[in-house]
């Protein structure tokens, strides 16, 4: 893949949690893993009318350079970009060089 077609800029966070004095859940964060630069697809277009019938967010693939970092996320992991959080549901190796990342943006 050419680099000029990775022209996003996203970041990886890792979901972090904290208890309360009784264990219990108080709150969810994110940890910035790391950043890379990736090329965005989105959906196709009856994967889009599906999510706009249906009132869901549609999905994207994130194509990545493959590195130590990119290697290590996996499916526990989030992507941020645009102003969203993208739930990471597949993470793939995609020829000898890209990572592929498939994720669905949060609901707002």
């Amino acid at each position: 893949m050419d680099a000029g077609e990775r022209d996003r800029l996203i970041v990886f966070q890792a979901v972090t949690s904290a208890e309360n004095d009784f264990g219990e859940p108080v709150g969810t964060g994110f940890a910035e893993v790391g950043r890379e630069w990736a090329k965005i697809t989105y959906g196709t277009g009856s994967e889009r009318r599906e999510a706009g019938i249906e009132g869901n967010d549609l999905p994207a693939t994130f194509r990545t350079l493959q590195n130590a970092m990119t290697r290590s996320i996996t499916t526990k992991h989030v992507i941020y970009f645009d102003g969203a959080v993208w739930d990471i549901t597949s993470a793939v190796p995609w020829k000898r060089e890209d990572m592929d990342f498939t994720a669905q943006r949060r609901a707002l």
